[in-house]
């Protein structure tokens, strides 16, 4: 699970919609 977080962390780019945060926070609460 760490490893696939920091995958997406790596892969997202920098300038991310508010949208897209909003949708990495709700899974990272969800614990995925």
């Amino acid at each position: 699970r760490g490893d696939f977080m920091v995958r997406i962390n790596i892969e997202m780019p920098k300038k991310m919609s508010r949208k897209a945060q909003k949708l990495v926070e709700e899974l990272r609460e969800e614990g995925i």
